[in-house]
């Protein structure tokens, strides 16, 4: 994972009732861990070996990533809840709307860049979900009002 020791942050956030996603997994052993500390879901930028496999053991379901037709195959093969196209802004809709009916059973979130203001055309293009992470900025760099204002533009262009 890229932020150590993130468990410790999971289990009170369980605790208050929440849902856990967690992201960013880079290595299977690591699954095992965050479903113990009660993560609902693991996600990664790719399809580390053994990740699907970990997940469906200990319980929770797995969101492998991949860019290329072959890397997005292969993690549906290996038996993934959904797949995530990463980084989806090099590509952009055109490119997922090709995809669709190469891989129709393919489950795809879309994250890596995205405008707010872009997330009805990823929908269009026939994204499962829409992921937005630093273009929605923190409170700290852009200020709460700014952050509320990107999830609104992204709510309205859904």
């Amino acid at each position: 994972m890229s932020t150590p020791g993130a468990e410790a942050a999971i289990e009170p956030l369980v605790a208050d009732g929440l849902v856990v996603a967690v992201g960013t997994v880079r290595h299977a052993a690591d699954v095992p861990r965050l479903a113990e500390a009660g993560a609902s879901l693991v996600v990664s930028f790719w399809n580390p070996p053994g990740f699907v496999a970990a997940a469906a053991a200990a319980g929770i379901p797995a969101i492998p990533g991949g860019f290329t037709t072959h890397e997005l195959a292969a993690a549906h093969a290996d038996g993934a809840a959904a797949v995530k196209l990463f980084p989806a802004s090099l590509a952009g809709p055109a490119y997922l709307a090709a995809l669709r009916p190469l891989l129709p059973e393919l489950r795809l979130l879309v994250t890596g860049g995205i405008a707010a203001d872009g997330v009805g055309e990823w929908l269009e293009a026939g994204a499962l979900a829409v992921g937005l992470g630093s273009n929605l900025g923190t409170a700290a760099t852009v200020g709460a009002d700014e952050v509320e204002r990107r999830c609104r533009t992204a709510l309205a262009a859904a």
